[in-house]
């Protein structure tokens, strides 16, 4: 929910942060038009990209650096979802450091996912094994690895980026991550 809130942006971040606010409680007024509004953003990129050559790339948000979180830890720990929701940490820490992005525009979204997190467990990650198991992903190309950034909420935009700016990332991230 939280990845299809930054690629949609509009009406569902307000919402999914009402949700947050009232402790993630399913039975939260907003939460069924949360679900119909994810169902519908997903609906529309798929149906727009059935193949996955572009817009429904941008579906593999948080997915790049979560994957090889999830390898980190051997696949246990975390589940798919809260390893995606450090590697959109991960993938913002990214587009702040290629200058895709300003930090006024995603810090609300930095900080609805760090709440989302804190109902995870907290681990110790090591970030070369991270940055290992971003070698192994499917996306890599030479010595560039395919993520899908945002430059706010709304608008996600996928390119290129150097093992040495993921790495520098990734370190960030792990900050951002052991200061909540």
């Amino acid at each position: 929910i939280l990845k299809t809130a930054g690629l949609a942006g509009g009406k569902l971040m307000p919402q999914v942060s009402q949700w947050a606010d009232s402790g993630w409680d399913i039975n939260c007024p907003v939460f069924p038009a949360i679900i119909s509004d994810t169902i519908a953003f997903k609906s529309a990129v798929v149906t727009r990209d059935e193949r996955d050559h572009g817009d429904r790339l941008a579906l593999n948000y948080g997915h790049t650096i979560g994957h090889a979180i999830e390898l980190s830890l051997g696949y246990k720990r975390l589940t798919h979802g809260e390893a995606v929701l450090l590697g959109m940490l991960g993938a913002m820490a990214v587009a702040r450091r290629i200058g895709k992005t300003k930090v006024r525009h995603l810090e609300p979204f930095v900080e609805l996912i760090l709440r989302a997190l804190s109902q995870a467990p907290r681990l110790t990650l090591d970030k070369d094994r991270i940055v290992r198991g971003i070698e192994t992903d499917k996306k890599k190309s030479l010595s560039r690895i395919r993520m899908v950034l945002l430059a706010e909420p709304g608008h996600p935009r996928v390119t290129f980026v150097s093992r040495d700016v993921i790495d520098r990332s990734i370190s960030d991230m792990l900050r951002i991550y052991r200061a909540q």
